[in-house]
């Protein structure tokens, strides 16, 4: 009987010691990173075998896969511990709207199996899994490794869509193949230069940040400022207005925070190295400016297709935009709680009566915002806004409140890279090979370590 007691107890231990370690930071780490790595390296590989846009999703459902099952066993000890944090509740709000939404979808099917760029169940729960291992990244250490792989990332990406900028492309592109060989658009390993813009908004903002807050005796910095203008280059390349959006936010931004920092007592000899190295940054970004204007037509392009959209109406706005957001939010009063089903937006065009078959219909919102509010209803939208309002918060009350420099310039430059990709989501689209480099970002703005934890009662009484 002894024997067998051992034997049991030597599984348990066994069993804890192995949950621990899949609990722990150092898995959530190596989660996140070996997914931003294989993701466009997969696609690169297939892409050269003659296979395109085939690996991406089957990865991601993978990892969403992995992920919600690690991620249920991290909170089922925090329930043991009585320990929850504000993040940990939004992934729980995260993961039961997205459920909700796809058990009373409109469209099941469609919902389910998709078709294209469609997002899938099962990459709903790596985004949320994404979010919740960057939260539980609190060694600075590991999140500055994290900010080296964006780097990493990027230079792939660049190199990629610097080459379609000269007409040659290592990879075809999956979706309007002839335009954008026509116009020589970069879209990198993403299929569509509208997707690469946004994207390569988070490239811009962590390169540039990287210059500012290197020390300015590492040469490195250097090469992340070379970076930067080449994903500068290769952003506005892509001829997507939305790059504009999201790099000027960028630059907005690091004005707004360095001027709130001046009146919160940073370091004044600090204050002015960063401004300084903010202001070579933009110098050079004003060399890859002049370049595209001097060039390209992209800027007189941009000009005037505003004006000519300003002068049809709202329907025409931002290349049809208008006529997508009016379509979905008609449809929001009839399906609030619940939206019209997970990544089924093409449903509130079928189901609207001004709506007939051969006219224009989209199957993304161009807004993740109003794609969220119309595909899984009014609580999934406001919580999921809500998430973000949070992240921000945390992340500007670390960089303003914490004394460790390093600490505080990790959590600025993820803070920017976070304010570049949110700002363009207004007018663009949820992708898998795009959305999930900002779920990560969104949960390294706010490391469990910068929140306040929420006890909750025990679950065993104590009479004494």
């Amino acid at each position: 009987m002894n024997l067998k007691n051992q034997s049991s107890e030597a599984a348990a231990a066994k069993k804890s010691v192995l949950i621990e370690k899949i609990r722990s930071e150092k898995f959530f780490y190596y989660f996140i990173i070996s997914i931003m790595i294989i993701m466009p390296v997969g696609e690169l590989i297939t892409e050269l075998m003659g296979q395109t846009y085939v690996s991406q999703p089957h990865i991601l459902s993978i990892y969403g896969f992995i992920g919600i099952v690690t991620v249920c066993l991290s909170l089922l000890y925090k329930y043991k511990e009585n320990t929850y944090y504000p993040s940990d509740i939004f992934y729980g709000l995260l993961v039961f709207f997205a459920a909700m939404s796809l058990a009373f979808s409109q469209d099941i099917f469609n919902s389910v199996t998709g078709f294209y760029y469609d997002e899938l169940p099962m990459h709903f729960m790596a985004y949320f899994s994404l979010m919740y291992a960057g939260t539980m990244i609190n060694d600075n250490r590991l999140r500055k490794n994290i900010l080296y792989v964006f780097c990493m990332v990027a230079a792939l990406q660049c190199i990629v869509a610097f080459f379609q900028t000269m007409g040659f492309q290592i990879v075809d592109c999956l979706y309007d193949p002839e335009w954008h060989t026509e116009e020589k658009l970069s879209y990198g390993l993403t299929h569509h230069n509208n997707w690469y813009a946004g994207l390569s908004c988070i490239f811009v903002a962590v390169s540039t940040g990287l210059f500012i807050f290197t020390d300015r005796n590492k040469k490195i910095r250097y090469v992340y400022l070379a970076l930067a203008m080449l994903s500068l280059y290769t952003s506005l390349s892509t001829g997507a207005r939305i790059a504009l959006v999201g790099n000027t936010v960028t630059i907005l931004f690091y004005i707004a925070s360095l001027i709130i920092m001046k009146f919160n007592g940073y370091d004044k000899k600090l204050l002015k190295t960063r401004t300084v190295d903010f202001l070579i940054a933009m110098a050079a970004w004003a060399v890859i400016i002049a370049v595209m204007a001097f060039c390209t037509n992209f800027f007189k392009r941009s000009i005037s297709e505003f004006a000519s959209e300003s002068q049809s109406g709202l329907d025409q706005m931002g290349t049809m935009r208008g006529y997508i957001w009016r379509y979905g939010l008609e449809s929001v009063p009839k399906h609030w709680l619940t939206g019209v089903g997970l990544d089924n937006y093409i449903y509130a065009f079928h189901e609207n009566p001004s709506w007939s078959e051969g006219m224009f219909s989209q199957a993304k919102g161009h807004n993740e915002y109003i794609h969220t509010l119309v595909t899984q209803g009014v609580f999934a939208a406001i919580n999921y806004i809500a998430m973000l309002v949070y992240a921000i918060v945390t992340g500007v009350k670390s960089v303003i409140k914490n004394d460790d420099e390093s600490c505080r310039c990790v959590t600025w430059i993820y803070l920017g890279m976070f304010a570049a990709y949110a700002s363009q989501a207004f007018f663009n689209s949820s992708v898998i090979n795009t959305a999930m480099y900002f779920w990560i970002v969104v949960g390294l703005t706010m490391p469990k370590v910068s929140q306040k934890p929420i006890k909750i009662k025990s679950h065993s009484s104590d009479k004494n």
